[in-house]
C-alpha cells in the first residue's frame, strides 16, 4: 500500500496518509494543541520538528516526501516520509513515534520514504513522461539518522 498525502483549499489544510483525516495546516512545532513539548534531531539538521505533522485522530506523524501526481499548485499529491525507528528515553523503538513520547526528548533515527520505490503515479496533469523535471528519481527509500543506530 502507497501512503500519500495532498494539501488541499490553497494547501490551507493536510490529509493524513493513514486515515483521510483532513486537518489546519499545522506543522507539529506550530500547532499549540499538538501536545509536543520537545524534541531532539540530531544528526541532520535539515530534519527537525517543523517539517513533521501529527494527525490527532489516527495519531500518526509524517512529513510530505516528493511528488507521486504533480498536478499544479496546491493539487499535487506526495508521497510521504514517516518515522520508523527513534530513541527515547535511551530505549530503541521500532515504530512511528508514539503520542505517550511527545512530551520526552525523543531522537529519531530512521526514516521512510512510502515510494516503494516508484517515481510516480500514472495520472498526474504534468505526468513523468513528460516532466521529468518535477519528479525525484533518486530516494533512498530508507534514511538514517542521528549516532545510535
Amino acid at each position: 500500500m502507497i501512503l500519500l498525502t495532498s494539501f488541499p483549499c490553497g494547501a490551507d489544510y493536510t490529509v493524513c496518509p493513514k486515515c483521510d483525516n483532513m486537518f489546519d495546516d499545522f506543522k507539529m512545532g506550530e500547532d499549540p494543541d499538538s501536545e509536543i513539548k520537545y524534541y531532539d534531531y540530531t544528526g541532520d539538521k535539515n530534519l527537525n520538528i517543523n517539517s513533521f505533522y501529527f494527525c490527532k485522530k489516527c495519531e500518526f506523524v509524517f512529513k510530505d516526501s516528493h511528488v507521486y501526481h504533480e498536478n499544479g499548485c496546491t493539487e499535487s499529491i506526495y508521497f510521504i516520509e514517516y518515522v520508523t525507528k527513534y530513541k527515547v528515553n535511551g530505549e530503541i523503538i521500532q515504530s512511528n513515534i508514539k503520542k505517550e513520547h511527545f512530551s520526552s526528548k525523543i531522537e529519531i533515527l530512521e526514516t521512510k520514504c512510502s515510494c516503494n520505490g516508484l517515481v510516480s503515479g500514472p495520472n498526474g496533469s504534468y505526468p513523468y513522461s513528460k516532466f521529468p523535471q518535477y519528479y525525484f528519481d533518486k530516494c533512498k527509500q530508507v534514511y538514517t539518522y542521528g549516532t545510535s543506530n
